[in-house]
């Protein structure tokens, strides 16, 4: 006999429609199939007092209804019900901006079919709606409250944040290995605003500089409500407040509230702006002709990205170039030249560690990467939230490299003890590029001669390229009264590594180590120690992973053994009661507590502002610029049939055609 379980559903209804407007309108209201019968079987028990024990008392067992089959028992509504586990998979699988249809598809194939998860996908979107309802209007003060736990916790994690009338202006955080990353790495620091990360519509600004790996890594984030110079400088205050100091340079666009905020506030600092935004208008300023017919555009570029040239040497050959080209009144090249002071490399030699960044392409690659873990339509909390999934990943790499440097055995390509050496102090990444430095010094440098100015050793060297043709010529002071050693390239207070140029001296002196004065601590290996790295606070969280570990583990060595996989599940059974109580049952609310790991607040003083229209809070994608625009539009183009030409018609719209018709 067929076990049959009753839905409490039966007879299908009809579409309804709102029929208003004298029925011009049809629309179509929420679709309900079904409808309750009234069915009066049921089964009642009571627990018996003191005792684990239940009584039945009272059974009727009649319906008025059909029932569903044993083998359609999973899509009743009660087995359809989302276990814990489902539930904690939405909500994790959204900060990766993994979407609920996606992350039950990810769960079925997990379980092996659609019979073993049980619920379906509307359950998944329902429950991810449900939980972004009930998060609400308070996710402002949820976040704000889960902030200040993290720094009750002792985690060194610090915020600032802007409130003005009950409304959020802007927010400033970085926790433990953000803070440490800018102790180490903050000389040189990057940022740039993202077109749109959250359905408020506020600006997301995070802070970047490059680590002993030359990996981009976070060194601050920040969200406010408009990009007006108020909000950027209240902004660098919150990240001077925060990290106690100033970075030494800053690289920005050429955005007007930043260029008035940044010298009201980082005084200290030197403003550099990006090369790459100013050079890539030069065709829409200078013209295309100028730019094609002449070599124009290859000397001016290979003058403005030189770092050999000093500021003078720089100024007269611009001049030279401007007036070969007649262009010594051009608006915007004099308008570019007057600001040289701000983006020319020329300008910043005088700046340690200024070449790590000229561009801000690492901002919008970084930029880029956080848009894979958010959705720009997540609440301020869930942004949150993706935006710690997206560091984990950043922190994951960045253990990644440090493992490999400490289990990376090198292949050296010269004799010389001074590359063993190198191999010994820096990571991996930059071991490569030293030896990159050594094997140059070695093979394509060469000691033009040696003269004493001033009791100084003066060595002129020339550097040659792989076709062995002299290619530049350097001066080389060794200052004997402190043993100290200066490049006229400046490539250590460039790059704060040595130069190929020194290196070959150093053969020719037999210096067989990298003097410690020259070792920057930046570039070592162990500079991010591996306790740096957070972990989970939450004991609970560790628990449960330890748990499904050892239960993955037991699974794996007894899977195919049907007998084992009885035993185990017969003892789990057995353990079963004395765990699980019906007195531990949790409500609706604290479940969706125990999900986000962040409780409701019984009072909310700070809300999300209202009503922001900034750059791009319109759309879900990109600005892009009208060279952008026109360049994708030109990959559109293919050939007509009619006129045979390679444009954006076809021969059922071609022009041609149509005039020969008419």
């Amino acid at each position: 006999m067929k076990y049959l379980v009753c839905h409490r559903h039966g007879v299908p209804n009809k579409r309804s429609f709102d029929s208003t407007n004298d029925g011009k309108h049809r629309k179509a209201l929420r679709n309900s199939n079904f409808k309750v019968t009234g069915c009066k079987a049921q089964v009642r028990f009571r627990r018996v007092n003191g005792t684990t024990k239940f009584q039945l008392y009272y059974f009727y067992p009649n319906h008025n209804h059909s029932l569903f089959d044993e083998s359609d028992r999973m899509l009743s509504r009660n087995s359809r019900q989302m276990s814990f586990s489902d539930k904690r998979l939405v909500h994790r699988a959204a900060r990766a901006n993994i979407r609920a249809s996606k992350a039950h598809r990810i769960q079925v194939c997990l379980k092996g079919g659609y019979e073993e998860v049980g619920c379906s996908v509307s359950d998944y979107k329902n429950y991810k709606r449900d939980l972004e309802s009930f998060i609400g209007d308070g996710d402002v003060q949820m976040l704000l409250n889960m902030f200040s736990e993290r720094v009750a916790n002792g985690t060194n994690f610090a915020f600032e944040y802007k409130v003005s009338k009950g409304k959020l202006l802007g927010l400033f955080w970085a926790d433990e290995l953000s803070r440490f990353n800018y102790s180490e790495f903050g000389h040189v620091i990057s940022f740039d605003a993202t077109y749109r990360s959250n359905k408020h519509c506020m600006v997301f600004v995070p802070f970047l500089a490059i680590d002993n790996n030359r990996s981009s890594v976070v060194v601050g984030s920040g969200i406010l409500c408009d990009e007006k110079m108020p909000s950027y400088t209240w902004l660098l205050e919150a990240f001077i407040k925060v990290h106690g100091s100033q970075p030494k340079v800053v690289l920005t666009d050429q955005d007007a509230a930043i260029k008035e905020a940044f010298p009201i506030v980082f005084n200290e600092s030197k403003h550099r702006l990006c090369m790459w935004h100013i050079m890539d208008k030069l065709p829409i300023r200078v013209g295309k002709y100028l730019l094609v017919s002449t070599d124009f555009r290859k000397r001016l570029l290979n003058l403005v990205w030189s770092v050999y040239l000093g500021p003078q040497e720089f100024e007269e050959k611009w001049n030279s170039l401007m007036t070969e080209f007649h262009l010594e009144g051009h608006p915007w090249l004099s308008q570019v030249f007057k600001i040289r002071s701000k983006w020319i490399p020329a300008y910043f030699k005088d700046v340690p560690m200024c070449g790590l960044m000229k561009t801000t392409s690492r901002s919008e690659s970084l930029n880029s990467f956080f848009r894979s873990f958010a959705h720009y339509g997540n609440n301020l909390l869930s942004f949150i939230l993706s935006h710690d999934s997206a560091m984990d990943k950043q922190r994951n790499r960045q253990r990644t490299d440090e493992h490999d440097t400490n289990t990376s055995v090198y292949d050296f390509k010269t004799n010389r003890l001074i590359e063993k050496h190198a191999a010994m102090l820096y990571t991996k990444t930059m071991f490569f590029v030293v030896q990159n430095e050594i094997v140059k010094g070695d093979r394509y440098c060469a000691q033009w001669n040696v003269i004493i100015e001033d009791g100084h050793q003066v060595f002129t060297i020339k550097e040659k390229d792989e076709t062995l043709k002299t290619k530049l010529e350097f001066k080389f002071v060794h200052f004997v009264d402190d043993d100290t050693f200066k490049c006229s390239c400046e490539h250590f207070e460039y790059f704060g590594i040595l130069c190929c140029h020194i290196f070959h001296v150093f053969y020719n002196i037999d210096v067989e180590e990298i003097p410690s004065k020259y070792i920057n601590r930046r570039w070592m290996r162990g500079v991010i120690h591996v306790d740096v790295h957070p972990r989970s606070n939450e004991e609970t969280d560790k628990l449960t992973n330890d748990i499904q570990y050892e239960f993955d583990q037991i699974l794996n060595r007894i899977y195919g053994d049907d007998d084992k996989l009885s035993l185990f599940w017969k003892r789990c059974d057995e353990v079963a009661p004395d765990i699980f109580s019906h007195d531990n049952v949790v409500n609706k609310p604290a479940e969706f507590e125990r999900v986000l790991g962040v409780s409701k607040p019984d009072k909310i003083d700070v809300r999300a502002v209202e009503g922001i229209s900034n750059k791009g809070s319109g759309t879900g994608k990109r600005l892009t610029s009208s060279k952008e625009r026109a360049i994708k539009n030109a990959q559109k183009k293919r050939k007509c049939k009619s006129c045979g030409l390679s444009t954006n018609h076809d021969s059922r719209n071609c022009p041609s055609k149509k005039r020969n018709t008419e």
